[in-house]
């Protein structure tokens, strides 16, 4: 299994099993908001498609970087607009451009 597939299990894990203890260790200010705990749950689920998805078909660098490169773009406007939302747009937004960066650095491979 490749570093980007198993980081966005990795992430599902987070996602899905444990958002609220994430977030509060991040010090993020909406880390008890409901929709905010469904929004990453729904996040969670995407990046378990994605990885079942690489491991049945194969991965596709560049198409998986632009997937998470929008995921990180969408959260910008979140961050810069929200100071009650900012460190967990910030900190969606840089899990997913790691994951984009594993996944172009794994491209030639």
């Amino acid at each position: 299994m490749s570093g980007p597939t198993l980081a966005r299990g990795f992430l599902a894990g987070v996602c899905l099993a444990a958002p609220r203890p994430v977030l509060s260790l991040a010090g993020a200010s909406d880390a008890r908001d409901p929709v905010v705990l469904a929004a990453a749950r729904v996040l969670g689920l995407r990046y378990v498609v994605h990885a079942l998805l690489d491991s049945a078909t194969g991965r596709h660098p560049a198409a998986d970087a632009a997937v998470e490169l929008l995921h990180a773009g969408s959260m910008v406007p979140i961050a810069v607009g929200s100071a009650r939302h900012r460190r967990t747009a910030i900190i969606s937004a840089t899990c997913a451009a790691a994951v984009a960066g594993l996944d172009l650095m794994g491209r030639d491979r």
